[in-house]
């Protein structure tokens, strides 16, 4: 899953069996993510004191095995996309994305934090491990660790969040300089501020999140929302990046959390909206021939 209510359309209206229990249980999992998230993000400092600090090397041995690269024909250098799953980890949503990215041209790397770290992803959807604070680090050692592959071209590489992974991505653009995220030791060997673009999908925006206070450096960034988003505040982002230099907007009315994602798993009410999803990949698209230029013409959903 790549948010915390990530995958696809509406629910049916089943009047009654097992489709329906499965919808009950999933809106009531939503409700108690939400307010889960509301709460971790408040103790996202205590959090920062407890975890244990490592180096970027020691974090690039627990991600770099359980990364996915989705790589196009050719030898190369490509633009890059790295992509970070929300909560629920790397499933099979986001790898509809990550081909879909190939095949316009990007190499694409989908990181899987939850298995690098050895979490279920409840820990993560309640607020109990793995704050966007402290997945920051994650964000940067894996930037640098695509930065450094023969077949990258380090000068274009963007960073797309879904949800708990946008989260993750702006608070590494929260910190000051010299700061580190919570659980990284020292500074991996690239600067994020050479990232070619950043592009977030209903990310979190409330009182707790980092870039509500610095926005440092940050490259030009699409932003995406759920107009009537039940997980995250859609009015907090927007608010938030009104008049932020270099922060593109688009609010989809009436589509909630998890919009994009087209593949219905059991865990998770389906928000499918096969209208929003094709235009947050046109504009998706549009974004990465700006700013990294891609070679393959645009598919036609």
């Amino acid at each position: 899953m790549v948010s915390w209510l990530a995958h696809g359309a509406k629910p049916a209206r089943a009047r009654g069996g097992p489709a329906l229990r499965r919808w009950i249980l999933g809106a009531l999992s939503a409700l108690a993510l939400a307010a889960a998230l509301a709460l971790g993000a408040a103790w996202a400092h205590v959090e920062g004191v407890l975890v244990e600090a490592r180096s970027p090397a020691e974090i690039d041995a627990l991600l770099s095995p359980h990364d996915e690269v989705f790589r196009p024909d050719g030898p190369g250098p490509f633009p890059a996309a790295i992509l970070f799953h929300g909560c629920g980890g790397l499933r099979d949503s986001l790898r509809e994305w990550a081909r879909e990215l190939r095949d316009a041209g990007l190499l694409v790397v989908a990181t899987d934090s939850l298995a690098g770290h050895g979490l279920d992803w409840r820990e993560t959807c309640e607020g109990r491990k793995l704050l966007g604070a402290e997945r920051a680090g994650d964000v940067w050692v894996s930037l640098a660790r695509v930065r450094a592959r023969d077949d990258v071209d380090p000068g274009r590489i963007l960073l797309f969040g879904w949800s708990h992974g946008a989260w993750s991505v702006m608070e590494l653009f929260a910190l000051g300089d010299g700061e580190l995220p919570p659980g990284l030791a020292a500074a991996p060997a690239a600067d994020p501020r050479d990232a070619a673009g950043l592009v977030l999908l209903y990310p979190y925006c409330g009182f707790a999140a980092g870039a509500r206070r610095t926005w440092n450096g940050a490259p030009p960034t699409l932003l995406l929302l759920a107009g009537q988003d039940t997980i995250v505040s859609a009015e907090a982002c927007r608010v938030w990046a009104e008049g932020r230099a270099g922060v593109a907007t688009h609010v989809y009315p009436g589509v909630d959390h998890g919009f994009d994602q087209g593949v219905v798993e059991p865990e998770w009410p389906s928000t499918w909206d096969g209208g929003a999803a094709r235009d947050a990949r046109r504009r998706v698209l549009a974004f990465a021939r700006e700013r990294v230029g891609l070679a393959a013409p645009a598919p036609a959903w």
